[in-house]
């Protein structure tokens, strides 16, 4: 655990419950998607017991707090676009409304700018997101999540404003709880991202390394620019082929307003590097201003079996932690990834306060020490293999130079 920079003590139920558990859920924390990856956790416990483990996504029925038909109260058509304004019924206390699920009877592929609200005369922008459907409904991105952090906001009013033709219904308002946390957001230093202009593409290129394995569903762009609509392409790293691959296209648009933020759903979740291509034609780049990326609620899966050290009077495991934090571990390989059992009675655990790891230090065995070692060795190797050539040719250019001064010291024959 000494290679692992952070650690949260896990609080666990009590003994009885946990005895009877085959498995335990851990809902993973804001300070986890800040400070780790999907590879680099490690589920400790006792002094040196690692628990078998997997992450997943938290399951839908433990978010979900359920949904209603929205009601269509105006839609218009226009040349090349469409405008509806839904009604919502109140929501439970205590909750909102985070989502929307849209269809179309037509594939089609649309920017849409979502406003939303508790009147309908008090509607908000919460940006641009692209829609699509593609091969009759085989491949379609048809959830809108709308909902951005603020509490009081009911959302009761939903206004969309469509660049296709394609007709749009609306199946469902998804519902979720105060104290749901469906995904979390992370911001990218937009200054550390490589990009370039490629003048072959007229686009600028953006390449978000995802160094950490986040499991990205969304990104949100925020551009300095007042008026533009460009396409953008989205191109998802394949580590074993090395090449980049098309993922999906859409587009960023903004009718007057600075800082509008630009919302692009991925068709997946990806822990992958992503290529993200801005077409400007012969216009200038847009200003990139800041960019996040949200990522899915997830859970940890671990597995009990093997805590079998607790005591009968009660007691509990002396230390039940969670360590994370190294950027050079590998993705875990247990037999639970097959084995689980989802019929087998679980428990819910939680995480305390985010700590450092007062026992972190670098190995010599390990990264990132192992590789400076490993390339100093190499250094010394080819300095060594260099010695010896090196002596030849200088005793040959020291024989080549005498022979060139004998030649020029010999009489001439005439």
């Amino acid at each position: 655990v000494g290679a692992y920079h952070y650690y949260n003590d896990i609080q666990i139920p009590d003994t009885y419950a946990f005895r009877r558990a085959t498995y335990a859920r851990l809902p993973l924390s804001s300070d986890y998607h800040k400070y780790a990856g999907a590879r680099d956790i490690r589920i400790v416990a006792g002094a040196d017991i690692v628990l078998p483990h997997f992450i997943r996504r938290v399951p839908a029925a433990q978010i979900s707090g359920g949904s209603e038909q929205p009601d269509v109260i105006f839609s218009r058509q226009e040349r090349g676009k469409r405008v509806y304004v839904l009604r919502l019924p109140e929501p439970p206390e205590g909750k909102f409304y985070d989502m929307l699920e849209v269809s179309s009877d037509r594939d089609f592929e649309a920017t849409v700018q979502v406003s939303t609200g508790s009147e309908a005369d008090a509607l908000r922008s919460q940006g641009y997101y692209s829609i699509y459907r593609y091969d009759q409904g085989g491949d379609e991105n048809r959830l809108i999540s709308f909902y951005r952090g603020d509490r009081d906001l009911t959302n009761r009013y939903i206004r969309l404003e469509s660049d296709s033709d394609a007709p749009l219904y609306f199946r469902a308002a998804y519902i979720s709880g105060e104290y749901d946390r469906a995904e979390f957001k992370i911001d990218f230093d937009v200054d550390a991202l490589d990009s370039y202009d490629d003048g072959d593409r007229d686009a600028m290129v953006y390449y978000l390394k995802n160094e950490r394995r986040h499991n990205l569903k969304r990104l949100e762009l925020v551009f300095a620019d007042k008026r533009f609509n460009r396409r953008v392409e989205i191109e998802v790293y394949d580590e074993e082929d090395k090449y980049y691959r098309f993922l999906m296209s859409g587009r960023v648009v903004s009718e007057g307003e600075a800082d509008t933020t630009q919302i692009l759903e991925l068709p997946s979740a990806q822990p992958r590097e992503l290529k993200i291509i801005i077409e400007h034609g012969d216009d200038e780049p847009l200003e990139l201003k800041s960019m996040a990326g949200y990522v899915p609620a997830e859970e940890v899966v671990i597995d009990l079996s093997r805590i079998d050290f607790i005591l009968e009077a009660g007691e509990k495991p002396n230390q039940f932690r969670m360590y994370y934090g190294n950027d050079y571990a590998e993705w875990p390989d247990y037999d639970l990834d097959v084995t689980y059992d989802s019929a087998q009675p679980h428990i819910t655990v939680r995480s305390l306060e985010h700590q450092e790891n007062p026992e972190f230090a670098y190995s010599i065995v390990e990264p990132p020490l192992s590789i400076w070692i490993i390339r100093a060795l190499f250094l010394i190797g080819l300095a060594a293999l260099s010695i010896p050539g090196v002596r030849i040719f200088t005793r040959f250019a020291q024989e080549r130079q005498k022979e060139q001064g004998e030649s020029q010291s010999a009489p001439s024959d005439t």
